[in-house]
């Protein structure tokens, strides 16, 4: 019988040692160590989870050593590693757990629900070790990877378990929390890529750059940066990496409403069964292939559509307190954008709904994103402004309805060269000479010119930050003239049509699809220019007025900091009387339980929230109940 009160069998064909514990608990497996300890010494480490990721870890750990300093040196210590189900482990007793805990230092963790059970999982692990032999400082890793949105409750998990370790004891606690993250390459051969298998270290009760002693097979650690090593810092910085993916999602939604009013646009105007005269098979190639340049278009010129806008919903405000220049500046720019204006209007619908579908969906979010932003709290009744936010979104969307852009641009560059033939394009072509009319020719090069430049600018848009020094020629001055590369492309396409756009002889009156895409952009464009070149926009934002953030963002900050407001008083229910536990120490029946083969790492994840039940008034401990239906969550 091990340390740990289970019964062990011996596979003496290929010297492996495995465990099982049964008698109403989970299965555990004892895997076999890489090589023996000085006097047999041996690390124990618990892997809760059976999942792939938690087979990965198991598979890294078992090939591993604990790496202890000493005044005359490194001591490499083999580990003896038991993996045990999460789902079932949950749903132990706490002397169950405390008998499976027992001198154990290194306590893995990669299942779910790790904040409904922590109230448990740390009397447990006190139990355990005011029956180890010997003191040494147990250490708590957790793996798991929850989505802030989807799993919510999941994310504070790391943060309530220390909190119940710690609460009333001095800061001699005895115990480690980690918290690791960016996991994601975590090979199970323990092949070490450079600069691609780092994990990421967070931590309580930690010292400066102080990471784990127990290496992993595949990962190396990194510590967080010192003044952002917490816990607090992990669940931050996770919160705010989903609201950044939303801005993303946000993005594309924009993106999808517009392809689909530009569609509609372009088949009601095209096929035959509408306004045109082109067959319904032309449809997936040649009548999208104009949907998905007038997108691209629209796209790189979204943002400052919205900038615009909000610019002279600015000056207006300001009446009496700016110049001459500005109200001119108000009077020919709010002319200019009347058309843009009502070109958008059924992109703009689409996209208030395809967001808050997804946004609803996703995380309950929906009435919140409309909130006024403020510099301060705002006490009573939040007032919302659904265009206004709308908007300010749109406008700190810059990079990424630009990447969007540039991908549907990039489609249609694609498509463009499938259709540019005589078949598809022979107004295109002389009939003499064969070759493009000039216009065209103008057409083709400065659409190249506008992907070439446009592709570098987006290109610094998903390497991320950088100074200014290297943005501002990107963006500055290189998007601007892409984006008129871009204009005049459209425009060189069709204006030998547009003298009669409105004529009700051609298509019904419908105009022309170059028109209404090109409008949209010279409209946007001028108005940007004017405004830049007067100074409006740098004498209105001047007054120091509160600039809003992207409406997910600010929702993230503000459950981060209702997340430590919650746990920051290190509030606790792990008031645990000791007598009440007596560890189980039954000897369990002998079965023999194969290792775990080995298996391909992939991203896993889980969608259950749940809440976890506290102490009852007294002090005792009350049984958690779990039924926990994952047995992993991948990092």
């Amino acid at each position: 019988m091990d340390v740990s009160g289970m019964t062990t069998a011996i596979d003496r064909s290929t010297n492996n040692t495995h465990a099982s514990y049964t008698s109403g608990s989970p299965v555990v497996i004892k895997h076999g160590s890489a090589s023996d300890g000085k006097g047999g010494r041996h690390a124990k480490v618990i892997v809760i989870g059976v999942g792939r990721f938690g087979n990965a870890l198991v598979q890294g750990i078992r090939q591993s050593f604990v790496h202890y300093e000493t005044g005359s040196g490194t001591i490499m210590v083999p580990t003896e590693v038991f993996q045990v189900s999460a789902r079932r482990f949950l749903n132990l007793s706490v002397a169950e757990m405390a008998n499976t805990f027992q001198d154990c230092k290194y306590i893995v963790y990669s299942g779910t629900h790790l904040t409904k059970n922590a109230t448990k999982v740390a009397a447990a692990m006190k139990v355990a070790k005011s029956i180890s032999a010997g003191g040494f400082v147990a250490e708590f890793m957790d793996f798991s990877n929850p989505d802030p949105l989807m799993e919510k409750n999941d994310v504070p998990g790391a943060i309530k378990l220390w909190s119940e370790l710690t609460y009333g004891q001095d800061k001699n606690h005895g115990w480690k929390i980690w918290k690791i993250t960016e996991c994601g390459l975590l090979d199970v051969a323990g092949i070490e890529e450079p600069n691609h298998d780092y994990a990421k270290v967070y931590g309580a009760g930690i010292q400066k750059y102080e990471v784990p002693e127990l290496t992993i097979a595949g990962l190396r650690w990194q510590p967080a940066q010192f003044n952002r090593h917490d816990l607090f810092a992990e669940a931050y910085d996770r919160m705010m990496e989903r609201a950044d993916m939303d801005r993303w999602w946000d993005a594309f939604f924009l993106g999808l409403a517009t392809f689909v009013a530009t569609a509609g646009y372009c088949i009601t105007r095209d096929l035959e069964i509408f306004n045109g005269k082109y067959p319904f098979s032309m449809l997936p190639l040649y009548v999208f292939d104009k949907a998905f340049a007038w997108t691209g278009l629209w796209m790189l010129i979204i943002s400052p559509f919205a900038g615009n806008l909000l610019a002279l919903h600015g000056v207006m405000k300001s009446c009496g307190s700016l110049g001459f220049m500005d109200y001119l500046v108000f009077i020919v720019g709010a002319v200019l954008m009347i058309f843009p204006t009502f070109e958008f209007l059924i992109p703009f619908v689409l996209w208030f709904i395809f967001r808050n579908i997804f946004f609803v969906w996703s995380g309950g979010r929906g009435i919140s994103l409309y909130e006024h932003q403020h510099a301060g709290p705002v006490k009573g009744v939040k007032k919302h402004s659904v265009i206004r936010a709308m908007l300010i979104d749109m406008v700190s969307l810059k990079g990424e309805t630009g990447c969007v852009g540039f991908a549907y641009a990039l489609i249609h560059t694609f498509m463009g060269f499938i259709i540019a033939d005589p078949a598809y394009k022979k107004k295109w072509f002389d009939k003499e000479k064969g070759r493009l009319f000039w216009n065209h020719e103008a057409c083709l090069a400065s659409g190249c010119i506008a992907t070439g430049i446009l592709f570098f600018v987006t290109l610094r848009s998903l390497f991320g930050k950088a100074s200014w020094i290297r943005l501002k020629p990107l963006y500055a001055y290189a998007s601007p003239i892409g984006m008129w590369f871009a204009t005049a492309h459209v425009v060189f396409f069709g204006f030998t049509g547009w003298h009669k756009v409105f004529k009700f002889s051609s298509r019904n009156g419908q105009p022309s699809i170059s028109f209404m895409s090109s409008m949209f952009a010279i409209g946007v464009l001028l108005v940007n220019w004017i405004m830049a070149c007067s100074g409006t926009k740098t004498r209105l934002v001047s007054g120091g007025m509160h600039l809003w953030k992207h409406s997910v963002v600010r929702i993230a900050k503000e459950q981060f900091i209702n997340l430590k407001q919650k746990y920051a008083g290190a509030e606790t229910t792990a008031v645990i009387k000791m007598a009440n536990f007596v560890p189980y120490s039954q000897p369990a029946p002998v079965a023999h339980i194969h290792e775990a083969p080995q298996m391909q790492v992939s991203q896993l994840g889980s969608t259950r929230l749940n809440n976890a039940r506290r102490m009852d008034s007294s002090g005792a401990y009350t049984l958690v109940s779990s039924s926990v239906g994952d047995d992993e969550m991948s990092v």
